[in-house]
């Protein structure tokens, strides 16, 4: 069933599914592959099973797990506060910003975010039409 819906829900023509971070058609698939993630945590931390490099597996599935939730606590925090564009980021554009949380100096120029003109561009910058920056209404 993963595998059916990994194919559908990547053959949509929005990748970015409606300007959001990540891909929230995969959140009804999260109640199925927490199941193996049970598992799998269980075999490794809680089993009595004796196999070969047991505390290296054990390390290398920490690091795993460490770096996974790092990486989504990071990558949050730029989404919220206007560093991913929801629909205009590069590949260029995304390792350019790849740990870093404030604006580089030439984050806004063309050839790391190309899809957007001069105008949306000046926007983004001031904070218009980001939900971090939006000024009260009156």
């Amino acid at each position: 069933m993963t595998i059916v819906s990994i194919y559908i829900f990547s053959s949509w023509w929005d990748w970015g599914y409606g300007g959001c971070f990540g891909a929230r058609a995969f959140c009804q698939q999260l109640a199925f592959l927490s199941i193996p993630l049970a598992f799998f945590i269980d075999f490794v931390f809680y089993s009595s099973k004796k196999y070969l490099f047991r505390g290296l597996v054990r390390l290398a599935a920490l690091l795993v797990i460490s770096s996974c939730l790092c990486l989504n606590l990071g990558q949050s925090y730029q989404y919220q506060s206007g560093l991913i564009h929801p629909d205009a980021m590069t590949k260029k554009a995304y390792w350019n910003l790849f740990r870093k949380y404030h604006y580089p100096d030439k984050y806004f120029e063309n050839e790391l975010m190309p899809y957007l003109d001069f105008v949306a561009k000046e926007k983004w910058k001031k904070g218009e039409g980001r939900d971090d920056k939006q000024t009260p209404r009156k």
